[in-house]
């Protein structure tokens, strides 16, 4: 039943149970809803760092429970109170009519062990039957409230009086013994002092208590909540308001547990924030972490809330309220909290479920869809961006009074996303950074003073060789006419040569991108001095063409250089700094200083997952670089299982066609080849070649070094005609991109060779 404590019970059987099997895993499953139970599978899936070979997450992690080698695991399913909400929509059933679908259980997916334990909490005695397969001797009911723990949770003892006794067990009955409602009187009793006594208490029960249109076995219980509720929720509203707002808003996010900073930011008489929250635990209408960073508000509260809103007089407030404080508090993207943003985007997902009926509250979604659609575009997953900044759009133009500031806001950063899907095409994998201020957009490759882009910041579409000559041959002629009419030095020259080594990066045969740079560097050394970030920055763009021409010993000397300055300009942790840490592992890798790119790679992954997350693009590649780190030393099975994490996290934010994905795919057949698993490794190869083929030109990087891996593969199976084959393409095409003497050129001319 609802309010009787079976979320306690299970809590204090999991702390048995870790007592019991040391070591153990316990893994907790909010089962509300199919959507919930995912989400907490993808965290244990997370967690336990279990590959996700299929794609589908409650299956391996099924798959993976479900071995004994696996460990001794307790896994709680908690409130499992309704079956149809675990349902989801699966594929059409073929020889069926259009529409027609599967429809699967959550509960299909609970793992089965001889090293693991089932805890479910439910409302429904006959679901909880059915679960157990009508096996009564696994069914524990929790009775109602006996008389002596109801005299426990009133008194904190069994009282020698007989007549204390019988009020407090008549107030017991009064609340259909539901340990939940006790507990509320109990508490309320004790907020008002020792002249307070239960009989006052049934008095207040008896004085026009609500009605609720429920026909249920959970009727009963619930309406007894809703008393205590009514009597709490009076005295906190009269003691506190702003503690009475507090549990109003709560209950309007529709959340079990909730991070509470951003509520105490926005929240009148901010200061006193933890007293608001101190009175409604003392209630029992809230429960605090112990590091009191979170409170939890039961589905019953929840409940009472949302009714308390609807009668009101204004049924909006508290949506529109908690809608007001989470775009507060969501950062801009130009901060760089990105931790921030990633603890409250659950929140987020809540808060847009709802919809505003007021001009403010309106105007509160389009400032959060802008504040999403910058932070998304930060991170790369620009058609995100894309959306969450049309949809802002959209309701700003809809607005009686449109503010046409805003609209222009909204405007000009759909251009700068449309601008940096561009620049990307332009030059993928180089960081850019122009020198001297500008106010001017004057090429696709024009950015901002000192601002070093992602590495990782791709989009599928990459320019064909025809369209990168055309592009190549433009910014060409748009140099040659600044350094006619402008001089070699000036601001906008340097600028327009810094779009040149854009261009030229990865298909530079003749290696100009490097004199290009230097000459940039030089020009900031000479304008900024040594000591400058932009100076930094160029030398950290020289160290990249170094690093795509094979020259890795001036790469990682300059990559050095960089950091050095870096770090004693930038703060600890700054993205920035560890995406120079992270370039210089990988040039270590390259020169077989396998120790030094190992520290490197810990302390970079380490930074980025703390300041830009999990599955930020950038933390995603470090992992892959570590990944790759480890597989030369021979550690094969870790690899796959790191490597599987950042597919599947890449599959999720970037896509499957994503040219990231599609690298890390690769990363994996190697994997798979070096482990004897040829067949997975050629069928994984071919996979991503035919998603790349469709995607991307034939003479792109990515294509060539897929076709060599895969030529290498070939070779060793002895399929020689075919490696044979692949390896001509790749050779014609590094000549072109790199020029005969490259290294990488050097290596597939070898290649061929060997099999001749």
């Amino acid at each position: 039943m609802s309010g009787n404590g079976k979320t306690h019970i299970a809590v204090e059987y999991a702390h048995k149970y870790s007592k019991d099997f040391p070591g153990a895993k316990v893994l907790w499953v909010n089962a509300r809803s199919a959507e919930q139970f995912e989400r907490s599978y993808k965290v244990i899936l997370e967690d336990l760092r279990i590959s996700n070979k299929g794609g589908n997450v409650l299956k391996s992690v099924q798959r993976h429970l479900g071995q004994d080698a696996n460990g001794n695991w307790l896994m709680i399913l908690d409130g499992v109170d309704d079956e149809e909400a675990l349902y989801t929509a699966g594929p059409p059933d073929q020889g069926k009519g259009k529409g027609s679908e599967n429809k699967s259980s959550a509960l299909d997916y609970v793992p089965s062990s001889m090293s693991g334990r089932v805890l479910i909490t439910s409302r429904s005695m006959s679901l909880a039957s059915s679960l157990l397969h009508q096996k009564s001797e696994y069914l524990i009911e929790i009775p109602t409230l006996s008389d002596e723990d109801a005299l426990l949770i009133l008194y904190g003892t069994i009282p020698k009086d007989t007549a204390k006794n019988q009020i407090a067990l008549e107030l017991t009955k009064a609340l259909s013994r539901s340990p939940l409602a006790v507990s509320m009187a109990a508490s309320y009793i004790r907020a008002q002092g020792p002249e307070f006594i239960i009989r006052k208490y049934l008095d207040l029960l008896g004085g026009g208590t609500p009605k609720l249109s429920i026909e249920s076995e959970k009727a009963e219980l619930e309406q007894a909540v809703e008393k205590a509720w009514k009597i709490s929720y009076k005295f906190v509203k009269e003691k506190d308001a702003e503690a009475g707002r507090l549990i109003l808003v709560l209950g309007a996010l529709n959340l079990q547990t909730v991070r509470t900073f951003f509520l105490a930011k926005g929240m009148d008489a901010g200061a006193r924030f933890n007293e608001h929250v101190s009175l409604l635990v003392n209630l029992e209408l809230v429960q605090q972490s112990e590091d009191r960073t979170e409170v939890s508000v039961t589905p019953m509260i929840q409940a009472c809330a949302q009714r308390q809103v609807a009668q009101s007089d204004d049924p909006v407030w508290a949506g529109e309220r908690a809608l007001a404080l989470v775009t507060a508090a969501f950062p801009a993207a130009e901060s760089e909290e990105f931790e921030t943003c990633e603890i409250l985007y659950p929140i987020v997902s809540a808060v847009l479920k709802l919809q505003p009926k007021t001009t403010a509250g309106k105007n509160d979604r389009a400032a959060l869809l802008f504040k999403l659609g910058g932070y998304n575009g930060h991170l790369g997953k620009l058609q995100a961006a894309v959306k969450y900044l049309n949809d802002c759009l959209k309701l700003r133009e809809e607005q009686p009074n449109k503010d046409k500031a805003l609209i222009d806001e909204v405007n000009k950063a759909l251009e700068k996303v449309k601008e940096e899907q561009r620049r990307a095409e332009s030059a993928p994998e180089v960081a850019v950074s122009s020198p001297g201020p500008s106010d001017e957009k004057t090429s696709a490759w024009d950015s901002v003073v000192g601002k070093v882009q992602s590495v990782m910041r791709m989009t599928p579409q990459s320019m064909s060789p025809e369209q990168h000559k055309e592009a190549g041959e433009k910014i060409r002629a748009e140099l040659d006419e600044c350094e006619k009419s402008l001089g070699k030095d000036h601001e906008e020259t340097l600028r327009k040569a810094e779009g040149l080594a854009s261009v030229l990066h990865k298909r530079d045969p003749k290696g100009e991108s490097i004199a290009i740079r230097k000459r940039v560097l030089d020009w900031c050394m000479a304008t900024y001095g040594p000591r400058s970030l932009d100076t930094i920055r160029q030398t950290y763009n020289l160290a990249l063409a170094y690093d795509v021409q094979g020259q890795y010993d001036e790469a990682a000397e300059l990559y050095r250089t960089a950091f050095e300055g870096a770090e004693k300009l930038l703060a600890p942790g700054s993205p920035e700094l560890l995406r120079i840490l992270s370039s210089m592992a990988v040039v270590y890798v390259a020169q077989g200083k396998m120790a030094q790119a190992e520290e490197a790679l810990r302390v970079a992954l380490a930074g980025q997952q703390a300041k830009l997350g999990p599955d930020h693009p950038e933390t995603l590649m470090t992992r892959q670089n570590a990944a790759l780190a480890a597989q030369a030393q021979g550690k094969f099975d870790i690899v796959e299982q790191d490597l599987v994490h950042v597919l599947r996290a890449q599959e999720r934010f970037l896509g499957p066609d994503d040219e990231a994905t599609l690298r890390t795919a690769c990363s994996l057949a190697l994997n798979f080849r070096l482990r004897g698993r040829h067949k997975e490794s050629e069928a994984l190869y071919n996979l991503v070649l035919n998603s790349q083929q469709k995607t991307i030109g034939p003479a792109h990087p990515d294509i060539l070094m897929t076709r060599l891996m895969l030529g290498e593969l070939l070779q060793e199976v002895g399929k020689l005609p075919q490696a044979r084959e692949e390896y001509k393409i790749v050779l014609e095409g590094r000549k072109i991109a790199f020029g005969e003497k490259h290294p990488d050129t050097v290596y597939v001319k070898k290649r061929l060779e060997s099999v001749k």
